[in-house]
């Protein structure tokens, strides 16, 4: 048996950042569609502080959640700012998603750093990881 909150009589079942992200869909779906690929990322930068709700807004609450993540090591960027660039990752990550779904089929270019270590490995007999995920456009 699933004791998941979802599955309890009168869990909530729809919030208010599901109906944002229904809402914003369509907005997604034409930029991403209609706006070159090259400006995605300092177009999303432009309009994340507008779409950030999911985040957040208490400052102390994001200095204490990026303290945790970040440990000891000086950061670069203040905490407002990296919760900013987040909202702004994951638009572009959406960007990339809604133009994926373009009846013509969108195929980026893709790179991969490395090769040669992943070459010199397989031919020394020895296994490879090869790490893949949406952590950089």
């Amino acid at each position: 048996m699933n004791d998941d909150a979802s599955t309890k009589p009168g869990s909530i079942l729809i919030t208010g950042h599901d109906i944002g992200i229904a809402v914003g869909m369509p907005f997604l779906a034409m930029t991403a569609w209609l706006l070159p690929q090259r400006t995605w990322q300092a177009f999303a930068r432009a309009i994340a502080p507008f779409l950030g709700a999911a985040l957040s807004r208490n400052p102390r609450e994001i200095k204490s959640c990026v303290g945790r993540i970040a440990g000891s090591r000086t950061m670069p960027l203040s905490p407002q700012e990296i919760a900013k660039e987040l909202v702004a990752c994951e638009i572009q990550k959406n960007f990339q998603t809604m133009r994926d779904y373009l009846p013509w089929r969108w195929r980026p270019r893709i790179t991969l750093k490395g090769n040669e270590n992943i070459q010199a490995a397989l031919a020394a007999g020895k296994g490879v990881i090869v790490w893949d995920t949406h952590f950089y456009f």
